[in-house]
């Protein structure tokens, strides 16, 4: 300074760090454990458990005993075979089915991240394995240098010249010369891309040739399913531009296969016609929201193929626990229907007089076991008949890979296939490799594969999983 005393250092600069709330249990994106803390969801979760508690003690020690034991004359009862089994056989299902809820309940149902980003489409994904610019990045600067000439143009033309719209074009106004020379060469750059698109147009057949070399590209980055995806829906016939004359689009088509695998990004880089990439938003996550995802208001989080919030597992119905809902149902059905058929089976044989030997099979041991198996009864009808309508309504999700909310959107299915929405509930397995079809219309993969019914699909101890090849396609972001 000018007193010549030492000069101050410079403040550190602070740089504040946002703090994230972590709970132990909960649905947000940094909680530990996944678990809806809803007081309506825990208690119909908790009852579950109960019933399928009162169910065990009624059918193995109020049903069985009576019916599959010998007394002695002491008044000692043996247990025979038929009682240990079936008593055995029936915890087995009620243990898989309450292990099955557990894991529906806290397994995270496909909830998006806050940090999720929009999958490339397979142009970018083409210009990135052949190592060239992709063509929205083309399009954007060639956009700003066509604004910097008619700013340019506009202030070298003085008072007169400006920016007049007209119509569809857009034309530099002016009365200096250096406007009308960058009009001028606009409309010869105009011309020269016009020329290019002509030399460059590509027919039907030939565009559906080029789209399977592409797909073919972007199995080794995007994945199958992506690839699969973009043949089918470019292989539809596409409409002529309305810049094309009527001889262009009534010309044959010219089956140059050679051109057709040329860059297919130099052509679109003149294209000007490009749409806009758009980013879809939840207004209420304000993060990226994928083309499958919807907002569950009670979990307060984006889920991926959300079918239904249900309260009996306190949870989402999503692409990530998805199996564990359907295994839940299966079991809780077959216990219920196990039950019910030993209790219909019994009353017929007690009405028609067996079991009032003294040594042999009794009806009951005492009167007051009628009402725990009143209460059986009652439970296995009420909730065995609710679970098979679930199981037939679920056979059908399963069998369109269409959800309840799609439906309601009005989505066609008609394109979707009954193994992608069995792999996508059910898994692939950790075998299937890059190089092999997640889809069933493909026979020549290769590869471990499973195709097929598997005995993983049974368990709740298994979780679903995807090859990386194929989970950024199948979850819709990266």
């Amino acid at each position: 300074g000018g007193s010549g005393g030492p000069s101050k250092p410079p403040k550190a600069t602070v740089v504040q760090l946002a703090t994230v709330k972590r709970n132990t249990w909960g649905t947000q994106p940094f909680d530990k454990h996944w678990l809806n803390l809803d007081c309506c969801g825990l208690i119909c979760a908790s009852m579950t458990y109960m019933l399928h508690a009162y169910g065990v003690y009624s059918f193995g020690w109020i049903l069985l005993p009576p019916w599959f034991s010998t007394m002695d004359e002491d008044g000692y009862r043996e247990l025979t075979f038929g009682c240990i089994f079936h008593r055995t056989l029936f915890i087995t299902i009620a243990s898989l089915a309450v292990f099955a809820h557990f894991k529906a309940m806290t397994t995270d149902p496909g909830a998006v991240p806050p940090d999720a980003n929009p999958l490339p489409d397979l142009e970018e994904l083409e210009c990135l394995i052949k190592g060239e610019e992709s063509p929205r990045v083309v399009q954007q600067q060639q956009q700003g240098v066509q604004q910097r000439k008619m700013m340019s143009g506009g202030a070298a033309g003085g008072g007169g010249g400006g920016l007049n719209h007209h119509g569809n074009g857009t034309n530099i106004g002016g009365n200096h010369g250096s406007s009308l020379m960058m009009q001028d060469e606009m409309k010869q750059t105009n011309q020269q891309q016009q020329q290019k698109q002509q030399s460059n147009g590509l027919s039907a057949v030939s565009q559906a040739t080029a789209t399977v070399a592409i797909g073919a590209a972007a199995v080794v980055v995007g994945g199958v399913a992506g690839a699969v995806a973009t043949v089918a829906s470019s292989a539809a016939p596409q409409k002529p531009s309305s810049s094309s004359s009527p001889a262009q689009s009534s010309s044959p088509p010219q089956k140059n296969h050679h051109h057709v695998h040329g860059s297919n990004c130099n052509h679109n880089k003149n294209n000007n016609a490009l749409p806009p990439r758009g980013r879809r938003m939840c207004r209420r996550c304000q993060a990226f929201k994928p083309p499958r995802a919807h907002h569950c208001s009670i979990c307060n989080r984006c889920i991926i193929k959300m079918d239904h919030h249900c309260p009996w597992v306190n949870n989402c119905v999503g692409i990530g626990n998805h199996k564990y809902f359907l295994l839940f149902i299966f079991y809780t059905s077959l216990s219920c229907g196990y039950s019910l058929s030993f209790l219909v089976w019994r009353f017929c044989h007690c009405a028609g007089g067996g079991g009032s030997g003294h040594h042999g099979p009794r009806c009951v041991d005492h009167p007051a076991d009628l009402l725990p198996l009143i209460g059986l009864t009652v439970e296995a009808l009420l909730f065995g008949l609710f679970t098979m309508c679930m199981m037939c309504d679920q056979w059908d999700v399963v069998m369109t890979n269409l959800t309840h909310i799609d439906r309601l959107k009005g989505h066609d299915t008609l394109q979707h296939r009954v193994q992608a929405g069995i792999n996508e509930v059910f898994g692939t397995g950790r075998s299937m490799t890059s190089s092999s079809s997640a889809l069933p219309h493909h026979h020549h993969h290769h590869g471990n594969y499973r195709r097929g019914f598997h005995f993983t699909w049974l368990s709740p101890l298994h979780k679903v999983c995807f090859p990386e090849s194929v989970r950024d396609d199948i979850f819709g972001y990266c």
